[in-house]
């Protein structure tokens, strides 16, 4: 593995940072003292305990910088209480004594240096900045200076106001430049060059190494919508755990992953070998349905590389088109690949059953065994088998084993529905040999299915047919469909 960027503080660089967040937050109480200094002509009690509560906050966030590592999440929250309480301290001066100067008060300032100190959202920042308002108005009303009339409120917060809508569009620029930089800088050893696709979880990008002629396969994972920072170290934990496990897979039907890692700011990555080819998907368009010899042959290296994954206790969990690339491999054609095994499983554990309620399940509903809706923590790798049943019904029909435009419904028909025969939905014959296995993949008991995806490539080898799938015929099939390598560009 190359360098791994695995360090998950936002405050990298450390003290330096720090002081220098620190430095201006100072900066700028110190102007707020001067024009409560200014407004009441002397320095108040009130002012110097806000002012000490200030420091000992400051102090406190510059010990915490280096002493344990936070997740950018936490620093949020630590940087929408730490403001908060700036922004208390500004109110409580602000409205002692005479009554307040109006203008850009400290308040609306801190609102403003929010998004700009911490890793704040767009909600963030415009809850912060109500928030802000919220505790003024609370400061002011304790020490009787409320203002009258809509004239003086609209006096008194419109600095507030304005700075959240400010605070806003730096979150999202902030954010937006965060991406920018992400997507136009290395990534271990790999510098990105173009994008080949985009989906839920992330970007798939073409890449190539800085020392070696190799081009490959970039995916960034963005990181999960989940509810609280330790739901995002479980499933940082998981990705690093599965991906150096599939790291190990050698069989040549198996997309090779180079190295993996997470950047500071929570993005995860892996490289994995570039596939000249196309996907499934892409194949049964051109050559709808396909015939039943060419299925056999693309099936049993589905299987070949399933096998390896399952004899080292992996399961994939999401068969489908997209993640099976028909390739060219030197001088053979429709050579396969499976892609995604940086998203299969070991065993479940108490934090992966937390990311699945979560709403975390793997699987695409279209090809999603009984069990994997019902009961992920039993999943097994009859699941992969019921997947390439699935795969293989789209293969020979063109047609999903049930087809809704609710993924509810049809989650829970693969739980309850009969399975149509594939040759009831498509004019061309199907092989009943074929047709047997498929739908003996397709049971909904496990214990009815193929055991192994060896006994399910065995029983695909015993299919004999007149005209068998050869090299001719599949150097013929990529010849005469001009099929254009565009590399894997899957990316959900």
């Amino acid at each position: 593995m190359g360098e791994r960027a695995t360090k998950e503080t936002w405050l990298e660089g450390g003290w330096a940072r720090a002081v220098t967040v620190v430095g201006v937050l100072f900066v700028v109480w110190s102007g707020e003292i001067i024009l409560s200094t200014i407004g009441t002509g002397t320095l108040s009690q009130v002012d110097v305990v806000a002012a000490l509560g200030a420091l000992i906050a400051s102090l406190g966030l510059l010990a915490s910088v280096n002493r344990k590592r936070l997740s950018r999440a936490q620093w949020q929250w630590i940087g929408f209480a730490y403001m908060l309480l700036l922004v208390a301290a500004t109110a409580v001066s602000r409205h002692e004594g005479e009554p307040a100067v109006r203008g850009w008060p400290g308040g609306a300032l801190m609102v403003l240096l929010y998004p700009v100190m911490f890793p704040a959202t767009r909600r963030f920042a415009f809850a912060f900045g109500m928030f802000a308002i919220v505790v003024d108005i609370l400061a002011a009303a304790a020490m009787g200076r409320l203002p009258t009339g809509f004239a003086g409120w609209v006096g008194l917060y419109h600095a507030h106001l304005m700075a959240t809508v400010f605070a806003v569009a730096i979150a999202y620029l902030t954010q937006r430049v965060g991406q920018t930089e992400l997507t136009s800088s290395s990534l271990g050893s790999y510098e990105l060059m173009e994008k080949l696709g985009e989906g839920g979880m992330g970007e798939v990008w073409r890449a190539k190494h800085a020392l070696l002629a190799r081009g490959a396969a970039v995916k960034l994972i963005h990181p999960k919508r989940t509810r609280d920072a330790a739901s995002a170290n479980a499933y940082r934990r998981r990705f690093e755990r599965e991906v150096q496990a599939a790291s190990g897979l050698s069989s040549p039907h198996t997309v090779e992953i180079y190295e993996f890692g997470q950047r500071e700011d929570g993005v995860l990555f892996f490289a994995m070998e570039l596939v000249d080819g196309l996907d499934m998907v892409e194949v049964v368009f051109r050559q709808r349905p396909l015939p039943a010899e060419r299925v056999v042959h693309l099936l049993r290296q589905v299987c070949y590389s399933l096998e390896e994954a399952h004899d080292h206790g992996l399961v994939h969990r999401d068969i489908k088109p997209n993640n099976v690339m028909v390739a060219r491999a030197g001088a053979e054609h429709d050579f396969v690949k499976v892609l995604d095994f940086g998203l299969v499983k070991e065993q479940e554990s108490k934090e992966d059953l937390k990311l699945t309620r979560d709403g975390a399940t793997p699987g695409t509903p279209g090809f999603m065994a009984p069990e994997q809706i019902m009961a992920p923590s039993t999943v097994d790798l009859r699941a992969d088998i019921y997947g390439v049943g699935c795969l293989a019904y789209f293969l020979v029909s063109a047609r999903l084993v049930f087809e809704s435009d609710d993924w509810d419904k049809v989650k829970m028909s693969h739980v309850s529905d009969p399975v149509v025969l594939p040759s009831d939905r498509t004019e061309m014959a199907i092989h009943p040999e074929l047709e047997a296995v498929v739908m003996k993949c397709l049971e909904k008991d496990v214990k009815d299915r193929y055991q192994s995806a060896r006994a399910l490539g065995d029983a695909l080898g015993a299919i004999e047919f007149e005209e068998p799938w050869t090299r001719d015929r599949a150097r013929a099939e990529w010849q005469g469909h001009d099929f254009k390598s565009r590399g894997w560009f899957q990316a959900e």
